[in-house]
């Protein structure tokens, strides 16, 4: 069995998370559903991933997902690694919640208290995209009334 990763947040120093408070994904757990690793070599094509969640309006919270370097490709998932495409995968408090293939998505309502929300980037066969050893990810934590 291959080891897991550790998590790794990417791009993330100059987002601005102003009230969800503080954002990492360290000590995510992986245990359960871990298909390896797959690294990305070139530097100059290392995805990138931006998480912000947003207050619904009317009731839950929106993560919008920001890529670079990567595109989802739900028509390939399952399939053969093509460079540069795949899928996300969604946690709330280190659950996997959903695979993700497009930019926004809706948690519905959380219980009271603090939720970290992560996304993770996999290649097309369910690899988690890493580099330097580090799965490529971000994530942020909000507060719940």
């Amino acid at each position: 069995m291959v080891p897991e990763p550790a998590m790794v947040v990417v791009n993330n120093s100059q987002k601005d998370h102003s009230g969800h408070g503080d954002h990492g994904a360290a000590g995510h757990d992986h245990s359960g559903h871990s298909h390896g690793a797959l690294e990305v070599a070139d530097k100059d094509q290392i995805p990138t991933v931006t998480l912000t969640v947003l207050k619904d309006p009317m009731l839950g919270w929106n993560a919008k997902v920001v890529i670079e370097h990567f595109r989802f490709a739900p028509e390939n998932a399952s399939q053969d690694h093509i460079a540069g495409e795949g899928h996300g995968h969604l946690y709330i408090d280190d659950v996997k919640i959903n695979r993700l293939y497009g930019d926004w998505y809706h948690l519905g309502k959380l219980t009271a208290g603090s939720h970290t929300v992560m996304v993770s980037l996999s290649s097309n066969d369910h690899r988690d995209l890493t580099h330097n050893g580090r799965v490529i990810a971000d994530s942020v934590s909000i507060p719940v009334d």
